[in-house]
């Protein structure tokens, strides 16, 4: 079955040692036998190159509105106004004092069924009477 076609030196190592000129075997041909198992995978490889930056995608939605915050500080307070009143201010409030008496919360006319509330351009909306 098996022919030798030449003779080479050779040491073999083992338990035992063989050394000196043997035959080189060849082996007949005999046709391919089935594929063995797939054998474990091999650890990773390094890690690749950065790609480039892709395109920028669109815009999303907008999100809901946000809740109030707290109320802020109050601020300082503004200037003094001027407290003077005009000349024509001061003629008004005179002519109105005249005629009318108010005290105690009370607005009274000076002069019965001198005076009257509203005019015929700017009329009086609503009137309380009370029957007392």
């Amino acid at each position: 079955m098996f022919g030798h076609n030449s003779w080479e030196n050779k040491t073999f190592n083992a338990p035992w040692s063989i050394s000196g000129r043997v035959p080189t075997i060849r082996q007949p041909n005999m046709g391919q036998g089935q594929q063995g198992p797939t054998g474990p995978a091999g650890p990773p490889g390094p890690k690749g190159l950065v790609g480039e930056k892709g395109p920028t995608g669109n815009t999303g939605d907008t999100g809901n509105k946000g809740s109030v915050g707290d109320k802020g500080p109050t601020g300082d307070q503004g200037a003094t106004g001027s407290s003077q009143l005009t000349s024509a201010e001061i003629t008004q409030l005179r002519t109105f004092l005249n005629n009318w008496n108010v005290s105690g919360g009370h607005l009274r006319p000076r002069i019965d069924d001198g005076q009257d509330i509203g005019s015929a351009e700017y009329k009086i909306r609503d009137a309380y009477i009370s029957d007392n």
